[in-house]
């Protein structure tokens, strides 16, 4: 995926959820290495499989925000990545929309 090279190249994480799973479909290689897991281990895996929940619940709330007001929504987040906090900007962009309703986010 293009924009994943581009900002892995810029430090940047990126990752791609289907909509209306939740389920990680890419994550790029920066985005791997700040959860500390490889793609193996992420795709076709949910927030809830991946991190505590209230992490979960706070990741999904700011998706679930994202999807219904379309656009860009960015948000912090406080997670535990390998036994310690990190504090991430996250800019959520519901996008590819068929039939109304947005499949990617």
């Amino acid at each position: 995926m293009a924009w994943g090279a581009l900002l892995a190249a810029a430090g940047q994480g990126l990752a791609v959820k289907d909509a209306a799973s939740g389920r990680y479909v890419h994550a790029n290689d920066v985005l791997l290495s700040w959860i500390g897991r490889d793609a193996a281990d992420v795709l076709g895996r949910t927030d809830g499989d991946l991190f505590d929940a209230a992490t979960h619940a706070a990741l999904r709330a700011a998706d679930q925000t994202a999807l219904a007001q379309g656009g860009v929504l960015a948000a912090e987040h406080r997670v535990s990545l390998g036994g310690r906090a990190r504090d991430l900007a996250l800019c959520r962009l519901a996008d590819g929309v068929q039939s109304g309703a947005s499949r990617w986010l």
